[in-house]
């Protein structure tokens, strides 16, 4: 507002710190950040900590399950940082092969290797400036973690055929779907890397912990797939979403939901609307649930067994219905007890 103090004119400001009341809105509210659609207590906690943590350039260390929004939160801690204007750079750490990690993420002069007819930029001198989101993080060898290691402490590196240090400023994040403690535990992850990547730990529930988020979730994908021609949830889809395991988790519930918004005819989704394979694993699961009262473990293991079934133990075809990669279904297989389950 203006002040007249004699022949002069102050303009003066009122400034009020709101963040707090905006957390208190998102909480209530369920308000979409970075498109992270949630109500869940869990889930907002893990964004409030990341916003939390976001202007400072502490290593973050997101762990969940694959499908639960694990990318979404590196990107909202990349946008709410101050490197927000520099990139954000993500490499699964499980699809690099190991005679390239070297140069996919530290470079390569000319002529440094057969096929090198020009300087080759890494992934760290990308980032540089900015941040490096490490996905899969527990993919990589031994070997290769004590490289990783060495360039976040150094924030420096040599490109493969050079001898010139490159200085570099990247924040790291990283992403598992692993318990990685259990891994340094067992010896398959370095502890002094772990040390290093768990200074903000971050734990992403998964979507059948987070019985508040289905419902929202499907009407925000019917929404968005729909248009203008958006349908409505019926009261039997609702219960048949709820009594769920989503062993898939929010991006399997994207996949039935797309499905949904092209091949429902009325304004309101009902059972026929929804894949049919779908609708009979969610039957025999609730079958099986009035026999015996099964944990979360059993109830995934027991969604994964009748996706096994229904494509006679393809792995690449259940690994595509799921939304995730050969390597990451073997891993759960492992992790649920069917790795003895044969392929075809």
């Amino acid at each position: 507002r203006m002040v007249r103090q004699g022949d002069r004119k102050y303009r003066v400001f009122f400034i009020e710190d709101v963040t707090t009341l905006r957390q208190a809105e998102r909480s209530l509210s369920g308000e979409s950040r970075a498109g992270i659609h949630s109500r869940d207590p869990q889930m907002l906690r893990a964004i409030e900590l990341i916003e939390q943590v976001a202007q400072s350039d502490a290593s973050v260390l997101i762990q969940g399950e694959s499908g639960t929004g694990k990318g979404m939160l590196a990107r909202l801690l990349h946008d709410s940082s101050l490197r927000a204007r520099k990139p954000l750079v993500e490499v699964n750490c499980a699809a690099i092969p190991e005679n390239l990690w070297e140069a996919e993420f530290f470079g390569a002069a000319k002529g440094a290797y057969t096929g090198a007819v020009g300087d080759r930029i890494g992934r760290f001198a990308a980032a540089d400036g900015g941040t490096l989101f490490l996905d899969e993080i527990s993919e990589l060898s031994k070997p290769h973690q004590a490289k990783l290691l060495k360039v976040l402490e150094e924030q420096s590196f040599e490109p493969i055929g050079s001898m010139k240090t490159r200085k570099v400023d990247v924040r790291g994040v990283a992403a598992t779907n692993q318990g990685l403690k259990a891994a340094v535990e067992r010896g398959d992850f370095r502890a002094d890397l772990f040390y290093r990547l768990n200074v903000i730990p971050v734990h992403v529930p998964p979507l059948r912990e987070r019985r508040s988020d289905i419902i929202l979730l499907a009407e925000y994908f019917l929404a968005k797939f729909g248009g203008r021609n958006a349908r409505k949830l019926g009261s039997q889809v609702k219960h048949l979403l709820l009594d769920y395991p989503w062993p898939g988790n929010v991006r399997e519930l994207r996949n039935i939901m797309e499905y949904t918004s092209i091949c429902a005819t009325g304004n309101e989704v009902e059972l026929a609307d929804l894949p049919q394979d779908f609708v009979e694993r969610v039957q025999k699961n609730q079958i099986g649930q009035g026999q015996a009262s099964a944990g979360p473990l059993d109830e995934e293991r027991d969604a994964l067994i009748n996706l096994l079934q229904k494509h006679a133990n393809n792995r690449s075809a259940v690994a595509r219905e799921l939304g995730i990669d050969r390597v990451t279904l073997w891993r759960r297989m492992t992790r649920l007890g069917l790795s003895n389950v044969s392929e075809v």
